[in-house]
């Protein structure tokens, strides 16, 4: 990935139940298994400025009916996109490749979806059991944004399992 994207490799990592075992989100502890998915980060400015770019395209000419859901499923998720994009770009200063159509007047989503493609081709040379998995990219700004983010996954995973993160498990 990092190299069709033409970033550092250092600034490629896996999160949830891929990297540690189980998973963090509503289903806490679920062992990691043959449905679960790839979720993988990447912490790069650039890339997330030039995300941020296609983000905003998109969400501007869907506001302005340029840009036609071809269903309503579709609809419904574009205008989600479009209501919270910018929730995402400015205060939590990440945005997941998922939120935006992969069409090629956004050329930053493209790349990150050819990159996904070439991983899976090389995870199903190496091993079938990842080929057909989803695999999901968030795109952080930082890492003081991708930290903040991830840990704040772990504390509020930890919480709905009844432990706190500075006194262990709470009693009843």
């Amino acid at each position: 990935m990092a190299q069709s994207l033409e970033i550092s490799p250092k600034h490629i990592s896996m999160t949830g139940s891929a990297r540690l075992g189980y998973s963090l989100g509503s289903d806490f502890g679920r062992a990691f298994n043959d449905t679960s998915d790839l979720d993988i980060f990447i912490v790069d400015g650039a890339l997330f400025n030039d995300l941020a770019i296609d983000a905003r395209h998109f969400a501007k000419r869907f506001i302005d009916g340029d840009a036609k859901p071809s269903n309503d499923t579709e609809r419904n998720y574009w205008v989600w996109t479009t209501d919270n994009i910018e929730d995402f770009i400015v205060k939590k200063r990440f945005i997941q490749h998922s939120f935006l159509p992969s069409f090629d007047r956004y050329p930053t989503v493209q790349g990150i979806s050819r990159s996904i493609s070439r991983f899976k081709q090389t995870a199903q040379r190496q091993s079938r059991q990842y080929s057909d998995r989803k695999v999901s990219v968030r795109v952080y700004e930082d890492w003081e944004a991708a930290t903040g983010q991830i840990g704040g996954s772990m504390v509020a995973a930890l919480a709905r399992s009844g432990f706190s993160v500075t006194s262990g498990p709470q009693s009843g």
